[in-house]
């Protein structure tokens, strides 16, 4: 028999009570980075992509906040485009204690991404 996991025992520390999303502004393939990310299939834009990514993101927040999980979103800004920002996880770490940690990115495009400040201010705000 394995030893009890964190649910089992009682231990929420590393269960999130809030998740920080970023609602995308311009979803899409990212010709730097499809090829570290098999997630990714080239093919033509596709100008409903975005409105798609939305929607889904605005759900999958409905459905985290109807769980009791504290929601906080920032939205992406339009511009420079940034195909992969609704992925802050690329970025950011959150940390026990208020640590908010980020991290470097490989490609150009993905660096408008990083917005520390936003991020921190957005937090506090919050408490």
């Amino acid at each position: 028999m394995s030893a009890p996991g964190p649910a089992q025992r009682g231990d929420r520390e590393q269960c999130a009570a809030a998740v920080l999303m970023v609602r995308p502004a311009a979803f899409g393939a990212n010709p730097e980075t499809a090829a570290s990310n098999t997630f990714q299939q080239a093919g033509a834009p596709d100008p409903r992509l975005t409105d798609r990514a939305r929607a889904e993101s605005d759900a999958l927040a409905a459905r985290l906040a109807g769980a009791g999980v504290q929601v906080i979103t920032l939205e992406d800004t339009a511009g420079p485009a940034k195909p992969d920002a609704c992925f802050p996880n690329n970025w950011l770490g959150l940390h026990h204690g208020g640590v908010l940690a980020t991290y470097p990115l490989l490609a150009p495009s993905q660096r408008p991404e990083r917005r520390p400040n936003e991020v921190a201010a957005l937090l506090e705000s919050l408490g």
